[in-house]
């Protein structure tokens, strides 16, 4: 099986590397390890239907095509959490230990957001036949939307200016690392890894859910990507019924 990142496209503007993926995934040209970076993208996806802003050749945006057999036949949470620790071990790199997995699977340094992943799988029936895993890190910007809330570059973390095609290069060969893990089935050695490196772990942060405001400490992830917080009792919560509020940064 072709490791990650041959072959490596690189596109100069597209809506979103993940839907030109998808757009093309039945192509005899585009399998497993197949990896499209763009330059710049007019209409990219991020998590919950929202847009990933980023300015032209400042960023990582990618998306890689993922095969079942070599992630997880569910395509679920074991393959999210492999991608995210691949993002964590390439950022430590260049960041150290201060780079950590914000649950389920943002990138974040100093409780800032450099990076998120959003997986996207295309199925036939019940069957997953392919993932789609979009990857997007913000390296050389230095301005961004008010609206966002705590965003963080690679350039502002280090001061340094980087080439975004090469990093990505980086990138696909710890995703390579991570993946194969997942496909010899070492997915309990994954999430002690995961857990490890989880965001916020031990602290006390701000939570949002279906009942309100509250604090609450993050407690550990299962395999299944639901999450445990301790409100002082313990409370699980899946994907979506939860939100964490960013602290207020200087």
């Amino acid at each position: 099986m072709p490791p990650i990142g041959e072959p490596f496209y690189v596109l100069d503007h597209v809506d979103s590397t993940n839907l030109h993926a998808m757009r093309l995934a039945d192509s005899p040209d585009v399998g497993h390890g197949t990896v499209f970076f763009a330059r710049s993208q007019y209409a990219g996806k991020g998590q919950r239907g929202r847009r990933w802003e980023a300015a032209p050749d400042s960023s990582i945006l990618m998306s890689v095509v993922v095969d079942p057999s070599a992630s997880h036949p569910e395509c679920g949470f074991p393959l999210s959490m492999a991608v995210a620790l691949a993002g964590s071990d390439w950022l430590r790199r260049h960041l150290g230990p201060e780079a950590l997995v914000k649950w389920p699977n943002d990138l974040y340094w100093q409780d800032r957001k450099i990076g998120g992943i959003l997986i996207e799988n295309i199925r036939r029936g019940q069957h997953c036949r392919r993932s789609v895993v979009g990857i997007g890190v913000n390296v050389n910007q230095q301005h961004f939307a008010p609206s966002l809330p705590n965003p963080v570059s690679l350039r502002q973390a280090t001061g340094q200016r980087y080439d975004p095609i090469l990093l990505a290069g980086e990138l696909c060969g710890y995703l390579e690392q991570r993946i194969r893990l997942l496909a010899t089935g070492q997915v309990d050695g994954l999430l002690a890894a995961y857990n490890e490196r989880l965001y916020g772990k031990g602290r006390s942060l701000q939570f949002q859910a279906f009942d309100g405001y509250f604090t609450a400490q993050v407690q550990e992830v299962d395999a299944e990507g639901i999450l445990t917080i301790c409100r002082p009792e313990a409370v699980r919560y899946r994907f979506g019924e939860l939100t964490f509020q960013p602290p207020l940064l200087p």
